[in-house]
């Protein structure tokens, strides 16, 4: 006869305290009572353990809602004030770089080079923020994401020592998606990749369909995440490296929520990690054409 077990069906039905009296009486002539003691005491540890997780649950719960409503108002600000001057700075290198280009002087080149890398992360913090902040509302059309892959990899100007694979199928030159989103998470993804290849490396993109899905692995043979990590790496505010918010892969895994998808990982210290985006084909083909039927 399991005590332990008949407890536990009868959790959900009344209170503990409730349940005890009428199973001491009905038991007592079954099994000792100081085993009815003993089982009972056990659970009512476990009952005490189990609301004592829930409640603190809560309370980082509502601390980490807390700290996110802040970092929405933070977000709005930030946008404003900040961009601009940034937009300012960003022109002002371009034409400083224009007037060089027939200077001798590397070294200034050089600064150039470094000051544009730091605005461009300057901004990439505030989009995080943005992206984190605001609610997300999908504009699904069709999109090349070949094009959207190549202009990341132009723009982002990956060092010599770093090697890059693209393995594309035809059918995402059409892809329902938003381009906007896509690019941000695609755009994060890429990024840390790179940053994890310090010392060179393969980057390897690949997309390809899988039934009534698309697939979108992103792929480096970096420094890998600890395991010890590995749960905590989509919360927000939580990061592996030095210099960072830890808001980028939050970003990334409420995009592809917004987007009917679902992001993953695996990852193994001094192998690599990959990436994978999985997202319905058929749920935004849908919306696609819902769009182009009202337009009509």
């Amino acid at each position: 006869f399991n005590l332990k077990q008949v407890l536990k069906l009868n959790k959900e039905k009344a209170e503990a305290l409730e349940i005890y009296p009428k199973l001491l009486g009905t038991l007592a002539t079954k099994i000792p009572r100081s085993q009815i003691h003993k089982l009972y005491s056990d659970y009512l540890e476990e009952l005490v353990e189990e609301k004592t997780r829930k409640l603190k649950k809560a309370q980082e719960d509502l601390l980490r809602s807390q700290r996110l409503a802040a970092i929405g108002e933070a977000a709005a600000i930030i946008g404003h004030d900040i961009r601009n001057p940034l937009q300012a700075i960003t022109y002002a290198l371009y034409l400083a770089k224009k007037e060089l280009e027939s200077s001798p002087n590397k070294n200034l080149k050089e600064i150039m080079d470094a000051m544009e890398k730091q605005v461009r992360y300057i901004n990439k913090i505030i989009s995080d923020l943005q992206y984190y902040a605001k609610p997300l509302k999908p504009s699904i059309r069709r999109t090349n994401l070949v094009k959207v892959i190549d202009e990341i990899i132009s723009m982002m100007k990956i060092p010599r020592r770093i090697k890059v694979e693209i393995d594309i199928e035809d059918f995402f030159t059409d892809f329902p998606t938003d381009p906007v989103l896509i690019r941000r998470v695609l755009m994060n993804l890429i990024m840390n990749a790179i940053q994890a290849m310090e010392n060179g490396g393969l980057l390897r993109i690949r997309a390809h369909k899988e039934g009534d899905y698309a697939l979108i692995s992103i792929r480096d043979t970096g420094v890998g995440i600890p395991e010890e990590y590995h749960e905590k790496i989509f919360q927000p505010l939580f990061t592996t490296k030095s210099k960072g918010q830890g808001l980028g892969l939050t970003v990334c895994k409420r995009i592809v929520e917004a987007l009917h998808g679902e992001i993953s990982f695996k990852s193994k210290v001094g192998k690599g990690t990959t990436f994978t985006i999985k997202l319905p084909i058929k749920i935004v083909d849908q919306q696609v054409k819902a769009v182009f039927n009202s337009s009509r």
